[in-house]
């Protein structure tokens, strides 16, 4: 088990089971599988006890920028939602019919531009939040980018409550046409923030 463990270190973890089997002998793969899985979970661990926690307390240093996708009558739309990283306040709220850079770029254009770009923004790994505009937009602005680890919600923290929160509230809706859930979302947007 310890040879089998040194193994999935040294190759932190992309060593499948079958090659570990093969690795170290009188492993079967089972036995392989459930020391790597131990050993994965060990490592993580680790990972997260030398990672620094940073707590922020002031409001406008950081904002969260992500997507929620919704049914319409015309097909689905996504509502791009940028929120405080300290408080639970809503920026803007934007519909738009497709996820992509282009809907990205001017909805964070316009974000900047009413609220002021923060210090930090908070992307997911979406692809369209990769792109050359994006970040040529963000280093005009000055603003740092931190791209959230994959499928790790508590990452985005308050952006993540104020999405449960927003589809609580919407989830009234069955299948709307855009234009009401365009109002809908405008007057969540508010609520919320009171």
């Amino acid at each position: 088990a310890a040879r089998v463990a040194d193994r999935v270190r040294a190759t932190r973890g992309l060593i499948g089971a079958d090659a570990l089997r093969r690795a170290v002998p009188g492993v079967s793969r089972r036995d392989a599988a459930q020391v790597k899985s131990r050993t994965l979970t060990s490592m993580d661990r680790e990972r997260r006890a030398r990672a620094t926690r940073v707590i922020v307390t002031q409001p406008g240093i950081v904002r969260a920028f992500d997507a929620m996708h919704f049914s319409t009558t015309e097909g689905r739309r996504f509502a791009l939602c940028a929120a405080d990283g300290s408080v639970p306040f809503t920026t803007s709220a934007a519909l738009v019919r497709r996820y992509d850079t282009t809907s990205v770029l001017a909805t964070l254009a316009a974000e900047f531009a009413e609220h002021g770009p923060p210090l930090v923004l908070r992307l997911d790994r979406a692809s369209c939040h990769q792109t050359a505009p994006i970040t040529a937009l963000c280093e005009r602005a000055g603003v740092a980018v931190l791209h959230g680890p994959p499928r790790y919600a508590p990452f985005y923290g308050q952006l993540e409550r104020a999405n449960r929160d927003r589809r609580a509230f919407l989830g009234h809706l069955s299948r709307p046409t855009p234009a009401a859930l365009a109002s809908d979302l405008a007057t969540c947007r508010v609520t919320l923030n009171s």
